[in-house]
């Protein structure tokens, strides 16, 4: 896909998810938690994992806060 063509679906998809779930622009949390809704209750986690890990950058945030999360979480107890 065309990276330009890639960047408008991005928008679109990321304009509707806004509108869909009452989400504004400057509080897009209410999209974002649908959307990993959707990943967690319409795909198999595997499927999830694997197209998460080929998205390096966001795969490696995901991975370092995890671990911090429970780094923390253990320190505490």
């Amino acid at each position: 896909m065309a990276i330009r063509t890639k960047r408008q679906r991005v928008q679109e998809t990321f304009e509707a998810a806004i509108e869909i779930n009452g989400a504004t622009k400057e509080n897009n949390q209410p999209a974002l938690e649908r959307m990993v809704e959707v990943l967690n209750t319409k795909f198999l986690k595997k499927e999830v994992a694997s197209t998460l890990s080929k998205k390096t950058n966001l795969a490696k945030a995901v991975t370092c806060n995890f671990h911090k999360d429970q780094c923390l979480s253990y320190e505490k107890k």
